[in-house]
């Protein structure tokens, strides 16, 4: 059987807000999930402020992010 996730991982493929503008090369970002804030960033282009993303990795305190089409 499949183990549900633990710690952080838990959050991935969840959907989250974007709080602050992310780009990745000025190293800022934030995003809502929930009632919790996190530092956000992608691997993509930069997602404006307002967009909802889906988290696709947990990166130390930071959550990767891709925006939804």
């Amino acid at each position: 059987e499949d183990q549900p996730p633990v710690g952080a991982n838990r959050f991935v493929g969840q959907k989250a807000v974007v709080l602050e503008s992310i780009d990745r090369a000025a190293g800022i970002g934030r995003v809502r999930m929930d009632t919790e804030e996190w530092r956000a960033t992608t691997d993509g282009d930069p997602i404006n402020k307002g967009v909802e993303v889906t988290v696709v990795e947990v990166r130390g305190a930071r959550l990767v992010v891709d925006a939804i089409d």
